[in-house]
């Protein structure tokens, strides 16, 4: 089932056209965005249903509106979705209408749907020029990449290795209409990964009453944090057995050399080395 035409085309990168009526459009201010949506959160909105060519009304508010459309998300029924999108009453209809369909979650739902119907460019454009809420970034910024690996994947006809979608992240960074800036190191918060830092340099065992605080101020999970304190452990003494292995190279050959006691092998003799030089050698 397809979205009727005039209530999503505006979004369409080759027929968007922005209101020049300021009265009718929603600036994209996270602040302004707020005291609009509140105006209109007790708002009547009228919706027309149609049963067995009998019309029917139904009148809800804008927070019960973003209630349902919250609910159809959540469970996953998209085609729900689509058709209650339908029932909103048309931009045209009234300056209210127009702020409700600018609504973030009603967006973000719109969004869902181009996900779901591959129609990769229209989520992109969509995600791209409407400055959403914070409260909604980690959602769509997970629809971001999920859409430009499925797109990514379609055009390949494989499955995408780690390396292919860390390269299309890299390509496709977040658009600051979804990111607030800081930088995301494998899912983690450069800003969380500092106090994670810091934690590890005071104590490499955290207690689990520090955990808790790392947890409120990271805003990571207690199971993303001791994942990490043992993966930041496992490759601190991995360091620390590569530099007394060898104290003045660079460790990079510890994984093809042959580890102490040597193996016998055979190996080439350097007049300039003494007896006593210890070298690794490499079995032929």
């Amino acid at each position: 089932m397809q979205l009727d035409t005039y209530s999503h085309s505006s979004y369409y990168r080759n027929s968007y056209i922005s209101q020049s009526n300021p009265s009718e459009k929603i600036d994209n201010n996270d602040s302004l965005n707020s005291n609009l949506t509140s105006s209109l959160s007790q708002t009547s909105i009228v919706l027309k249903l149609s049963s067995n060519n009998i019309e029917q009304s139904l009148i809800l508010t804008l927070d019960q509106v973003v209630c349902i459309c919250e609910a159809l998300q959540q469970s996953g029924k998209i085609d729900k979705l689509i058709k209650f999108l339908e029932f909103l009453p048309q931009k045209s209809s009234s300056p209210n209408s127009i702020l409700i369909h600018q609504h973030d979650s009603i967006l973000k739902s719109r969004a869902l749907i181009y996900y779901h119907q591959s129609k990769f460019h229209e989520l992109y454009y969509l995600l791209e020029t409407h400055s959403f809420n914070t409260y909604y970034h980690s959602e769509l910024q997970e629809l971001w990449y999920k859409a430009h690996y499925m797109e990514a994947q379609n055009s390949r006809g494989r499955l995408l290795s780690a390396v292919d979608k860390y390269r299309l992240r890299r390509k496709y960074p977040l658009p600051n209409s979804i990111w607030d800036g800081d930088e995301t190191i494998y899912c983690f918060k450069e800003k969380s990964r500092e106090k994670l830092r810091e934690c590890f340099k005071l104590n490499h065992y955290p207690t689990s009453d520090e955990k808790r605080l790392l947890a409120k101020k990271t805003t990571l999970t207690i199971t993303q944090i001791n994942n990490w304190f043992k993966n930041r452990r496992q490759r601190h003494r991995t360091q620390n057995i590569q530099s007394a292995l060898l104290p003045n190279q660079t460790p990079y050959s510890l994984t093809n050399s042959i580890p102490y006691p040597f193996k016998t092998s055979t190996t080439t003799n350097f007049p300039y080395l003494n007896n006593n030089s210890t070298f690794i050698s490499y079995q032929t």
